[in-house]
């Protein structure tokens, strides 16, 4: 018997697609931005990475969640946890076409970027890891030109999200309802994010050259709504 869940993942989420050094097919990594950043001479307010489900699509927890930091019913802050769905099916991980297309590759103009940084994307320097092993990704556009993706997989058994810490390696999971959706964003505290946002995603690498691309953004676009976002706070990719 297998159940679907949906994983959607809106925001600063960059996308790894290789050298890992782990079984994970695909890795995303929340860069630790909760203290905001300045990069290439812009000021960039404070990101903070959540995990939110609905408390009706929770059917129990089991264990401490350490490394998630309880922030209202169904709702936490990644504060060194590496989350994965346990039970993935068989299924084939398959990236729609939607999600090479859509979702911005990490590059510069000059072709300068170093090897990702293994501290941030292997050695736990994050505020947290979502490991994908299976399902299948597609990338959708709000009207404001921000990129979002949404993973759908196949679980056998009772559908489980684990929750391994950081720190003490301690291992908790939470029981969902068939058919749930996990939310993972990783979005600004502040009003009217910009396209610089986007440099946060670059805090992967060893160092950031000046040349490094950003989407571009039409003003006329950007959101009026605090809580919507625009092109600079996409999810990214790298290679």
């Amino acid at each position: 018997m297998s159940a679907t869940i949906t994983v959607r993942f809106t925001g600063i989420c960059t996308h790894i697609l290789s050298g890992l050094g782990t079984r994970a097919q695909h890795r995303i990594v929340l860069v630790r931005a909760d203290h905001g950043a300045n990069i290439l001479g812009h000021a960039i307010p404070p990101h903070i990475p959540t995990l939110y489900i609905e408390p009706g699509d929770i059917e129990g927890v089991k264990g401490t969640l350490d490394g998630l930091k309880p922030l209202g019913p169904g709702m936490w802050q990644l504060a060194g946890a590496r989350l994965e769905l346990e039970g993935l099916a068989t299924e084939r991980y398959a990236p729609h076409k939607s999600y090479n297309e859509e979702v911005p590759h990490l590059e510069s103009r000059g072709g300068k970027l170093d090897n990702v940084g293994h501290e941030v994307v292997v050695q736990e320097r994050a505020a947290g890891y979502f490991d994908i092993y299976g399902g299948r990704f597609k990338a959708t556009k709000t009207k404001h030109r921000a990129v979002s993706t949404t993973l759908t997989a196949k679980v056998s058994g009772k559908p489980r999200l684990k929750v391994t810490c950081f720190w003490n390696r301690e291992t908790s999971s939470i029981a969902l309802r068939p058919g749930a959706t996990i939310h993972v964003q990783h979005t600004g505290t502040m009003r009217g994010d910009t396209a610089y946002d986007f440099l946060l995603h670059y805090l992967i690498f060893p160092s950031i050259p000046d040349d490094v691309e950003i989407p571009r953004e039409k003003k006329l676009s950007l959101p009026k709504n605090p809580n919507d976002i625009s092109a600079g706070c996409s999810n990214s990719q790298y290679p």
